[in-house]
């Protein structure tokens, strides 16, 4: 595969114009890219929240979307969120052995063999979701099917850091629609575990500094540098993982906003139009931000790899604390619990089973009463 590049030049030639450091429009792109795929994915999350009426046909803010069921996927739950670094570990640790053993180049093979088979349906449901702001796979992602195929082979052929960036954003993307968390509880649980995981791994060991550099495959947003004096062109990452894991947090946040919302404006029928106050996220999205462009700054001073995580964690987790105490809503937040559709489809069938064996019971006892005045 060839390694074509769109030329930067006249960008670095506009910064250099202004006497700005032309690697800041490296470091523009990728904290502009990943801040709209988690702002744009976190609202692909949305729902109507069990403190909102149903959907009403004759509001003057009604979608027909807004009748469509939530997903039914799993909520990840404080289980999952302590087992999250030990999986990511042994995945990571995998993939560094395989690096160390086999030829890289079948190691690529493999991988961008993999990443075109799912990145196509990653790049057609996040097409589709923007074009038509669907949640399955219906009509608007097979309007995008055309889009990801044609981005898909030419990432194949070119390994163009835009395309390969367009698959990584959706990778992103889908992995935040439909991995959500239940709870404040467990994002907190999340954001150390992997908080841990990512200092240990980074400057505690060389394994996920050699597995992102050592690959080319869209786990990973890239910006070109300039080239210098002392070096030639190369390239600015951000791990997808920097991505995700901060916006399944701000999601939450997100959906805690719009529930929070509705719980104040009881009898205030759902509508996806209906704009709604957003403290939490707002105030979380804003640290993501000033945490990224810290990592950003330490990184490009001292010329060295940093865990991204190590200041997004603190930076989001403090933001959510600072705001809940502020507006005297922390006893609300940490009590806020998501329940996944299949999981209240099986509470009901609990609380009918449970219903109907009072009633027998009450039958029974009613029965044994009318035998005992019998015999009396």
């Amino acid at each position: 595969m060839q390694n074509f590049s769109i030329p930067q030049t006249s960008l670095f030639e506009l910064l250099e114009k202004y006497n700005l450091d032309p690697v800041i429009g490296t470091y523009a792109i990728l904290l502009v890219s990943a801040t709209v795929v988690i702002y744009c994915a976190s609202h692909a999350t949305l729902h109507r929240p069990d403190t909102a009426l149903r959907a009403d046909p004759k509001d003057p803010k009604f979608e027909p979307s807004d009748l469509e069921v939530p997903s039914s996927n799993e909520k990840l739950e404080a289980e999952d969120a302590y087992l999250m670094p030990v999986m990511g570990g042994f995945m990571l640790v995998g993939m560094y052995f395989l690096i160390k053993k086999l030829d890289k180049k079948y190691i690529e093979m493999f991988f961008n063999a993999y990443f075109a088979l799912f990145g196509l349906f990653a790049v057609a449901t996040t097409f589709g979701s923007l074009m038509l702001y669907k949640s399955y796979f219906t009509s608007a992602d097979l309007l995008g099917l055309p889009i990801a195929l044609a981005i898909v082979v030419g990432n194949w052929y070119t390994s163009n850091w835009i395309l390969g960036n367009i698959m990584g954003a959706s990778f992103a993307f889908s992995s935040i629609r439909f991995l959500t968390i239940d709870s404040f509880k467990t994002g907190y649980i999340m954001l150390i575990g992997l908080f841990l995981y990512d200092i240990f791994f980074v400057f505690g060991t060389d394994v996920m500094v050699t597995v992102a550099t050592s690959l080319t495959v869209p786990i990973k947003l890239t910006a070109p540098r300039p080239a210098t004096a002392t070096s030639s062109r190369s390239e600015a990452m951000l791990g997808l993982g920097d991505i995700i894991v901060p916006a399944i947090f701000l999601s939450l946040c997100l959906r805690f906003d719009s529930w929070n919302y509705y719980r104040k404006h009881a009898g205030t029928p759902y509508s996806s139009a209906r704009p709604f106050p957003k403290p939490f996220f707002n105030s979380a999205m804003v640290m993501y931000v000033v945490a990224l462009l810290v990592t950003i700054c330490v990184m490009h001073f001292f010329k060295a790899a940093q865990p991204a995580l190590l200041y997004l964690c603190p930076g989001i987790g403090g933001a959510v604390v600072v705001t809940a105490f502020i507006k005297g809503e922390w006893a609300v937040l940490w009590g806020y619990k998501e329940i996944s559709e299949s999981d209240k489809a099986d509470a009901k069938k609990e609380e009918e089973k449970a219903a109907k064996k009072k009633l027998l019971e009450e039958k029974r006892s009613e029965d044994e009463g009318e035998e005992s005045a019998s015999k009396e």
